[in-house]
């Protein structure tokens, strides 16, 4: 039997014809959310008392927030009102951000999923969106590719009534050891509200 392959920029880690897109996606849940990345240590844990979050970040990396409230509808980067960015200190072609917005009653997953779906730009396709979990909410994950080589990363939950979303970046070109990083952060996650 010839090895399973799924295609990731570059190479093939499972072929289509031989895995059913069901079974593929549900490996791709499973590795993004069994990864052995050790958690970093606690001294560097960030938390957000205007978005009511806790993360850890391995060292290496520095945050900035902005003030403000992010407008559903825009780009989450770094210098957008509301946003929690980190980045990672020796080049800054990865970022971390974290949003978060109060949400009509009754917003269910769902709908904020949509919402947060609807802001992938023009020029990105995502290669997979799976159901996962984010501080022990149920949560919707998406695996984006982008025409200029960016790799993204987005994970969306509600909890409480708002609406959360974290989303990593790299603008280099993609490292496997990206999506284990982004796997251990979203392990760290913790809501504090």
């Amino acid at each position: 039997m010839k090895p399973l392959a799924l295609r990731f920029k570059g190479g093939w880690l499972f072929k289509p014809e031989q895995v059913s897109l069901t079974a593929a996606v549900a490996l791709i849940a499973i590795f993004v959310t069994t990864c052995t990345t050790p958690p970093a240590k606690q001294d560097n844990m960030f938390t957000s008392k205007r978005h009511g979050y806790s993360v850890i970040i391995s060292s290496g990396w520095s945050m900035h927030e902005t003030p403000g409230e992010w407008v559903l509808g825009s780009q989450p980067r770094d210098g957008t009102p509301g946003v929690d960015a980190f980045f990672w200190n020796k080049s800054l072609d990865r970022t971390i951000v974290v949003v978060a917005l109060p949400l009509a009653d009754g917003t269910s997953l769902e709908a904020w999923a949509k919402d947060v779906a609807s802001i992938t730009p023009s020029q990105c396709t995502t290669d997979s969106t799976v159901p996962s979990t984010l501080g022990g909410e149920r949560a919707q994950l998406w695996d984006i590719h982008c025409e200029d080589g960016a790799e993204v990363f987005k994970i969306a939950a509600v909890h409480k009534g708002r609406g959360y979303l974290l989303v990593f970046l790299s603008l280099a070109k993609f490292d496997p050891a990206d999506r284990d990083l982004f796997a251990s952060v979203m392990r760290t996650f913790t809501f504090t509200e």
